[in-house]
């Protein structure tokens, strides 16, 4: 678990925040290491003390104010959830987060779209609905494809058209896009100390799946209670933390209008 954690880590801090901040499209804070200034703080308002990723609605908000937020390269450290229960819990809260942020940034989609343009409006979708959905639909779409195989109706031969093309291409969109995240998950974790990364980067699918637990847990969290802060307990790993090189920290700076 720890280590499909550090894999995760580095996708997100070495491929994912620094290609958005790249291309200058709003980007949701990672709470590991953050850096402002404190009259851009006050600027927007401080924290949203009702969002439990307060750090993904800054970011958001950074960028709708007229702000640039930047990708440094550096060293910093991330103590890994090593429990099951633990870290369900810890991403439950961040995908109830990403809900949360996603509907207060889309209660005016067309001042949204307007404040970003459409390559900004539809980072914003990806990054914050797209995360939160994928961790709903996968394991439906998992299922139903494990009982179609079972009843010998998938990919069969006998199958009438266009179910047949359907069949291949609902199983090429699932290889492909496992296939994407593992290369990502191998690109991005080159350089850490990480023991048996090839049985980690094998066995991605399984820790989607546990992401896909915490999704719909994050959903009946945010039904009965949203505002709800689901504590992580930190300082169980005896071993010390594990050195992520050249995790960016993250800075904002104004644009000039």
């Amino acid at each position: 678990l720890a280590r499909h954690f550090a894999v995760e880590y580095a996708v997100q801090f070495r491929l994912i925040l620094p290609a958005l901040a790249r291309y200058r499209m709003p980007l949701p804070l990672g709470g590991t290491s953050n850096h402002f200034r404190s009259f851009v703080l006050r600027d927007i308002g401080g924290w949203d003390p009702f969002n439990v990723t307060e750090d993904a609605d800054i970011g958001l908000r950074l960028a709708r104010l007229g702000y640039r937020t930047s990708v440094l390269h550096s060293i910093t450290y991330e103590e890994a959830n090593i429990r099951l229960g633990n870290w369900l819990a810890q991403r439950a809260r961040w995908l109830k987060g990403f809900m949360q942020t996603w509907l207060v940034h889309m209660r005016s989609p067309r001042r949204l779209l307007r404040e970003f343009g459409w390559m900004g409006f539809l980072a914003v979708q990806s990054t914050l609905f797209g995360v939160a959905l994928s961790a709903l639909v996968h394991p439906v779409f998992v299922a139903i494809m494990i009982w179609q195989i079972s009843q010998g109706n998938f990919l069969h031969p006998g199958l009438i058209s266009p179910w047949r093309e359907l069949s291949y291409f609902y199983l090429g969109t699932l290889g492909l896009s496992y296939g994407l995240m593992m290369t990502c998950g191998a690109a991005a974790s080159r350089g850490i100390r990480l023991s048996g990364r090839v049985f980690v980067i094998a066995t991605m699918p399984f820790y989607f799946l546990l992401t896909s637990v915490a999704g719909w847990m994050a959903l009946w969290q945010l039904i009965r209670n949203p505002y709800h802060w689901n504590k992580t307990r930190h300082g169980l790993s005896r071993m010390a933390p594990m050195q992520m090189s050249r995790v960016p920290l993250i800075r904002s700076q104004r644009i000039s209008s």
